[in-house]
């Protein structure tokens, strides 16, 4: 079954933990496919580690709202209105009200109608689609940070599900580019010359850019090792923004793929396809992926619920 655990103020370590079994779509959100014995050791291990961190978990189940939830040190709380499960604001002044004093509040239509509206209204998960974040990519001469150099940042700005903005830059280098690589990127040393800016320069645009918002890559790890690893370099302190990786979320949501190269995803989930090993092109494919995994992770958890 698909289950999503929202975290905040929870240790570091508890996170990375958690990944083991869930991919993490947005900051502090994970989802995942297990089993009701798995659910219920992770929620387990969840609280005994969180400290004084906050934790939500939702998973399909029978009933009539084909959902049920845990939280953990939550303000709201949980209550049973005749088998219905909402979420209750105690009352600052009197925090001692109990649920059944509660029941006369609400009539049987009034129940009806909210567990209606909760059915019907759009998963929250298809929230995520209006969040705010920046898509991330790389051109690079290699794999290995700390021998290759990055040759080209570009990043779209997603608001509310709509991109608003665009970057791209070219970084110079003092050497010419390797004939493969400019082979593969079709990226030429004129074009780092002429419209190429120096590594400080793109990573601070970068970082105006992006500010302090969530980075969406495909493989992350390799856009988050190049830019820590550039940092370094120029004396900078590395960025701490929160990486979501496409290529994760891939291998929970769809683990028959296969193949989760971006090209492969791309054509599986029919997400357009522009000028591979070009920065700004792979950013706008990786929007696509995201989106589309996000609307079959929506799909997976209202199918478990019915």
């Amino acid at each position: 079954m698909t289950v999503v655990i929202t975290l905040s103020d929870c240790p570091a370590r508890l996170r990375g933990d958690i990944t083991k079994w869930f991919a993490e779509i947005n900051t502090g959100v994970y989802v995942g496919s297990i089993s009701a014995r798995v659910r219920d050791e992770v929620w387990d291990r969840i609280t005994e580690n969180i400290g004084r961190g906050h934790a939500t978990m939702v998973f399909g189940a029978p009933g009539e709202q084909h959902m049920d939830f845990r939280v953990h040190n939550a303000y709201w709380e949980p209550v049973d209105y005749d088998g219905i499960k909402l979420m209750r604001r105690p009352d600052r002044m009197s925090q001692s009200v109990s649920p059944e004093s509660l029941k006369t509040e609400f009539s049987r239509a009034s129940k009806r109608r909210m567990a209606a509206k909760k059915k019907n209204s759009p998963s929250f998960l298809s929230a995520f689609l209006e969040t705010t974040y920046v898509v991330l990519d790389f051109e690079t001469t290699g794999l290995d940070e700390k021998r290759d150099e990055i040759i080209e940042i570009a990043a779209i700005l997603v608001e509310r599900g709509i991109v608003s903005e665009k970057m791209q830059n070219f970084v110079r280098r003092s050497k010419p580019l390797p004939v493969d690589i400019s082979r593969l990127t079709g990226i030429t040393d004129d074009d780092l010359q002429k419209e190429g800016v120096d590594l400080d320069k793109a990573i601070l645009n970068l970082k105006e850019f992006a500010e302090d918002l969530p980075f969406v890559c495909h493989n992350a790890s390799f856009e988050q090792e190049f830019l820590s690893s550039a940092c370094k370099s120029i004396g900078e302190d590395p960025l701490e923004n929160k990486f979501i990786d496409t290529l994760a979320m891939a291998r929970v949501i769809l683990p028959d793929s296969g193949d989760y190269r971006l090209s492969a995803l791309a054509d599986r989930l029919k997400v357009s396809f522009g000028t591979c090993h070009r920065a700004l092109s792979d950013c706008e494919t990786t929007y696509g992926i995201y989106c589309k995994l996000i609307e079959l992770a929506a799909a997976d958890t209202q199918k478990s619920e019915k």
